[in-house]
């Protein structure tokens, strides 16, 4: 009898340690990109990487570009570098909410061509620019081993610009939206 509850024992301090050891491994950095936004041939992704339980930090690229001509005689491109930084309070990096700020560097260049007569100018210019921003993400980790990424996002970002010739639809400060798929690993 003695020998029956020893091995029950065993048995029922061993299954917690077989359950846990099933358990996937955290999860350190998310490669992701922006299926949906690429669609409108705006190309976006990121990196984040784990520095403790509850912060991570990250890179975000995005480039949009106008290359053809609008009705108007006008095109543009646009390209941002940000370093990201979140923090999650519920104290699981990379997963759940998140709020987090930016600070990066964007660039924007605005051509216009005005056809007078026989005449056709050409105007280009390029403006850049420090840029910083905030952020509030929501980000699901699925799947068995935890590996596949979906994210969720908005915010806004502010553009350190001087005022232009060409460029004067340029807004300021402009609300941001992401939807990120990816892979934890």
């Amino acid at each position: 009898m003695r020998t029956l509850r020893t091995i029950a024992l065993a048995a029922a301090l061993a299954i917690p340690a077989m359950v846990s050891a099933q358990a996937p491994a955290a999860k350190s950095n998310v490669l992701s990109i922006q299926p949906l936004a690429a669609m409108f041939t705006v190309y976006a992704g990121e990196l984040e990487h784990r520095l403790g339980t509850a912060s991570t930090i990250g890179l975000g690229a995005s480039y949009w570009s106008h290359g053809d001509t609008n009705k108007d005689g006008s095109s543009g491109k646009y390209a941002s570098g940000d370093l990201k930084l979140k923090y999650y309070p519920q104290g699981h990096a990379l997963e759940g909410f998140s709020v987090g700020g930016q600070v990066g560097y964007t660039s924007l260049t605005g051509t216009e061509t005005t056809i007078n007569g026989s005449t056709t100018t050409t105007q280009k210019e390029t403006l850049s620019g420090p840029t910083v921003g905030i952020s509030l993400d929501y980000n699901w980790l699925l799947g068995a081993t935890k590996g596949f990424y979906i994210g969720l996002g908005a915010g806004a970002k502010k553009l350190f610009i001087k005022d232009s010739a060409i460029l004067t639809d340029v807004i300021a400060t402009y609300p941001t939206a992401r939807l990120s798929i990816g892979f934890a690993f």
